[in-house]
């Protein structure tokens, strides 16, 4: 075959001229294809340090927002009486705040994934 090639699978049948490709224009046209993808990975792999610098930030604001709510348990389950009912109103709100921070790390994360998933080459 030499320096020719076709990029056809059905035969590399050099006197062809129309499905016939030098060696030369298939490197040359590979390497940009393989430059451009390269750079799409490299772009991807940016974003992905970004997702990750923004999911450990909610991680640690999810464990934040974990020790207040166990903190206003514990304060709601020591309470005595009437004193209880304040305490549990706390511990509610400390709760909520708790679920919605793990809900917007869950749905980002499950976000991230698809978006990933649908970059995917075929």
């Amino acid at each position: 075959m030499g320096d020719e090639c076709c990029n056809a699978p059905k035969s590399c049948d050099s006197t062809s001229s129309s499905t016939a490709v030098t060696k030369a224009d298939y490197v040359g046209n590979m390497e940009g294809k393989l430059a451009e993808l390269a750079a799409k990975i490299d772009a991807l792999g940016s974003k992905a340090c970004d997702s990750k610098e923004a999911a450990a930030e909610k991680y640690e604001e999810l464990k934040k927002r974990r020790e207040e709510a166990a903190v206003k348990f514990k304060e709601a389950k020591e309470a005595s009486g009437e004193a209880f009912h304040e305490f549990k109103g706390g511990c509610d709100k400390a709760f909520e705040a708790l679920s919605h921070a793990w809900e917007e790390l869950r749905t980002g994360s499950e976000k991230a994934a698809a978006k990933l998933a649908e970059s995917k080459p075929a």
